[in-house]
């Protein structure tokens, strides 16, 4: 059953650094934590290094749309990736993973930090990993209150998320999805369905 410890990553074995890049909405982050597998079946810890982050902000009454987020993300990922090894005490050549939010979210200012994750993972020539945002703040969670298997909802904003750990599945997780009705009506009318 997954306990919360990461899997195994071929060839490494003690802690791993691992850099993550979050950018789904209006907000740009990269964090470092370390991750140190348990011993004898018991789970392993989570210590945050270094978490720098920038928010888009609009003019007053505009709102953030996607193409001008994005340029704003793009023009601070790579600073806040050096502030966050700076702020870790780390070097590049440390970490061990790159992750980035795959979605949901929006669509440019998630693409923005894809590309810049998929950049650093082949420059740093270390595996790369996409993390559903939902699970990520649910996981984000658990870890930092040491559930077992919880029944989680999730609400945040145009979905709803209900999951719960299940022993039964390989990776340890059932999620089950449902797209709130009001996020369902209003796609429907923004790309003219009935």
């Amino acid at each position: 059953m997954f306990d919360g410890n990461l899997p195994p990553i071929p060839g490494r074995d003690g802690p791993l650094l691992c850099i993550g890049i979050e950018g789904s909405a209006n907000k740009v982050g990269v964090g470092i934590l370390r991750y140190t597998p348990g011993i004898a079946g018991a789970p392993g810890t989570y210590t945050i290094l270094s978490n720098p982050r920038k928010t888009y902000i609009a003019e007053a009454g505009q709102g953030f749309m996607p193409k001008e987020t994005a340029l704003h993300h793009r023009a601070h990922i790579v600073p806040l990736i050096r502030t966050a090894l700076l702020d870790a005490g780390v070097e590049a050549s440390e970490v061990g993973l790159v992750c980035y939010t795959k979605g949901p979210g929006m669509g440019a200012p998630l693409q923005s930090c894809a590309v810049a994750a998929r950049a650093v993972a082949q420059l740093w020539g270390v595996p790369l990993v996409g993390v559903n945002h939902c699970v990520g703040h649910i996981e984000m969670g658990r870890v930092a209150t040491g559930a077992k298997d919880p029944v989680v909802l999730y609400v945040s904003g145009g979905n709803t998320q209900v999951g719960r750990g299940d022993g039964g599945d390989p990776a340890g997780r059932c999620w089950l999805s449902r797209q709130s009705l009001l996020s369902s009506q209003l796609s429907g009318r923004l790309v003219g369905a009935d």
